[in-house]
């Protein structure tokens, strides 16, 4: 597991710096509990791929926390092993596809916040 959040804590590093260079709006307030889907659905392919890659960082940091590995229950355990299943091996680019899907089918999810859909998209979507 700390592998894959390795990499993408600093892929997401790189890609907000590339981002930062090439003039693309990555603030902080696109992030998490500042946006919702109905917001999200309206940025770039890039910018959106950029807030999933912020999203995925965010998530990754919270559960590679001593917290979580240490007095997570058996369930919690299995949930976050399901997830990394699910996820390792898939692209910046695959994960934002996944989250776009996930908007085009339940279009109700929009109205939440970004990382509340992001986390029950993962729970849908990650067998």
């Amino acid at each position: 597991m700390n592998k894959v959040f390795r990499f993408f804590t600093v892929s997401s590093v790189v890609v907000v710096l590339i981002s930062l260079f090439a003039g693309i709006n990555a603030h902080a307030m696109q992030m998490g509990n500042f946006i919702n889907g109905e917001q999200y659905v309206t940025f770039s392919e890039t910018e959106r791929t950029l807030v999933v890659a912020g999203l995925f960082d965010m998530l990754s940091f919270e559960w590679g926390q001593p917290i979580y590995a240490d007095a997570a229950d058996s369930g919690t355990r299995a949930h976050m092993a399901r997830v990394e299943r699910c996820v390792q091996g898939k692209t910046l680019r695959q994960l934002r596809e996944m989250l776009d899907g996930y908007f085009a089918a339940k279009p109700d999810a929009k109205r939440y916040n970004i990382a509340s859909s992001f986390a029950a998209m993962l729970n849908t979507q990650c067998p």
